[in-house]
């Protein structure tokens, strides 16, 4: 597929189904967007501003507080 991290995400999505999942440095936020296809809350963190601005804009998901 597109990368390791992409296989991985798309292997963990659906053993997290309904779960509450606490994710940090989710950089991009693909990863996370793919979780969130199936878990029922996720708290994403990242040290890094610019790219929590980013996930938040291009990313606006009811069940992800973007951090």
């Amino acid at each position: 597929m597109l990368s390791p991290q992409w296989d991985l995400y798309a292997h963990l999505a659906p053993k997290l189904a309904g779960q509450n999942v606490l994710e940090v440095g989710f950089g991009t936020g693909f990863g996370t967007l793919q979780l969130a296809r199936t878990a029922a809350r996720i708290m994403a963190a990242e040290v890094d501003a610019d790219a929590v601005k980013f996930a938040q804009m291009a990313f606006p998901l009811g069940n992800v507080d973007w951090r």
